[in-house]
């Protein structure tokens, strides 16, 4: 699956969210209009996954469970704390709880980004001040990946 979208939203007072229909359309059937939405682990936005996604997520991180590794154990505890179930309503919305709307700073509005399996819910103004593009920035990062995954020969 490959969610493909950028919008900006409005929140309402009880912090539902309304999903763009063209991003409804590219969801499986098999998420049965259900998702989980976590907090980021390196941005200040939160990741919204449809339920069939996160299941294939899920069958990575019990990798992680069933070893005896104190690090792996602390990471999947901080990543549980933060986890939330969710559904689209009626009305195409989902809700999303006010502590993970805090933990990313959304009040009033919302960038709606499709990104790959999930889908990021961002701060307009936070977004902005993490990733304004600067082009040296992106050259940098598309060769240094670009070789790291073999595509370009150093």
């Amino acid at each position: 699956m490959d969610i493909i979208g950028f919008e900006i939203y409005s929140v309402d007072a009880k912090g539902r969210i309304n999903l763009p229909s063209k991003v409804r359309k590219q969801l499986s059937d098999k998420a049965e209009d259900t998702f989980v939405a976590t907090r980021s682990q390196f941005d200040k936005c939160i990741y919204v996954y449809p339920r069939d996604e996160w299941e294939k997520e899920q069958k990575e991180f019990a990798k992680l469970q069933s070893t005896f590794n104190r690090e792996a154990h602390e990471l999947l505890f901080r990543l549980r704390k933060y986890k939330e179930y969710c559904e689209i309503g009626a009305q195409s919305r989902i809700s999303i709880s006010e502590r993970l709307l805090r933990f990313a700073g959304i009040t009033n509005e919302v960038l709606i980004i499709g990104a790959g399996n999930k889908i990021e819910l961002w701060n307009p103004k936070e977004y902005e001040n993490a990733y304004t593009e600067n082009e040296e920035r992106l050259k940098e990062l598309v060769e240094k990946v670009s070789m790291q995954l073999g595509m370009v020969k150093a």
